[in-house]
């Protein structure tokens, strides 16, 4: 796989591995899942900045705001 080639499906996977995190965050009866999911997340949030793609800032993700 490779960028140059297909841009827009590498940013299509992106964005959905971010709305996938963003989902699994929001778990309330598993922490540790929704914990290593935030986690995850900030990780996540620095490839859709870099390709400079549509995102929720992470702060207010992992705060609930």
């Amino acid at each position: 796989m490779r960028y140059q080639e297909n841009p827009a499906e590498i940013e299509q996977k992106v964005q959905e591995i971010y709305m996938l995190l963003k989902e699994i965050s929001q778990v309330e009866d598993y922490p540790a899942l929704s914990s290593n999911a935030k986690r995850a997340l900030g990780t996540v949030w620095q490839m859709v900045n870099h390709l400079g793609l549509e995102y929720e800032q992470p702060d207010n993700l992992l705060t609930g705001q």
